[in-house]
């Protein structure tokens, strides 16, 4: 499970990243992506770190990332529910192709809470306290040697 999350870390990473070079061209001209996504400076930016960050949790594969990536989902579907009510929002475009890839986006980083929570709730196997197990075996040892010396 946790190898699949990591997975879908990296493709929404490199999505985002593959859509913040393409808008990185198309800003300076029509400002549409694919007729679809309306892109500015502001949404290119949004698009380069939450990739840059997803990518970093990836290859740290750490707890933090999980839980970092789970916060880009859920700010990914606030971006979504308020395309729905507004076009625009801090130079931000949410109409349009661009409410359905933030939904999407969001609801693919959310999956990964269920990784999170799961990896968090696992106990690491039990082994018996370090004191204990350096005196049995120092007992073993001097035991043992002992009886070597005096045969």
């Amino acid at each position: 499970m946790e190898h699949f999350v990591r997975r879908l870390d990296a493709w929404v990473a490199l999505l985002l990243m593959g859509l913040s070079i393409l808008a990185t061209f198309k800003v300076a001209g029509s400002g549409q992506l694919f007729e679809v996504f309306t892109v500015n400076r502001t949404l290119v930016w949004v698009y380069l770190l939450s990739a840059i960050l997803l990518m970093g949790g990836v290859l740290t594969r750490d707890q933090t990332a999980h839980t970092a990536s789970a916060s880009l989902g859920f700010f990914f579907v606030v971006l979504a529910v308020l395309g729905i009510g507004t076009s625009s929002l801090l130079d931000l475009p949410l109409s349009r192709g661009n409410m359905w890839l933030h939904f999407g986006v969001g609801i693919a980083l959310l999956y990964d809470w269920k990784g999170t929570n799961r990896a968090a709730s696992r106990m690491p196997p039990e082994t018996p306290p370090l004191h204990e197990s350096s005196n049995e075996s120092s007992n073993e040892s001097s035991v043992t040697g002992s009886a070597r010396r005096k045969t």
